[in-house]
């Protein structure tokens, strides 16, 4: 069964995800691959970042939901 990401979902559990960083990237959610960030992806939700860069987190969702 495929894994549905919510806004709780753990940034660590979408990088691990295959095109995960890359759906990150495609909005602007800075560096996914950087050592700052990666140390953060297991408490950061989805959500929180979201509303830090002021980017729709349904848009995203529905991304790395297809």
């Amino acid at each position: 069964m495929k894994k549905k990401f919510t806004s709780e979902s753990k940034i660590i559990d979408i990088i691990e995800h295959p095109k995960g960083a890359e759906i990150l990237s495609k909005f602007n959610i800075s560096c996914p691959s950087c050592p700052f960030f990666l140390s953060e992806a297991k408490t950061l939700t989805l959500g929180d970042v979201c509303k830090t860069y002021d980017i729709d987190v349904k848009k995203v969702l529905a991304e790395l939901n297809k």
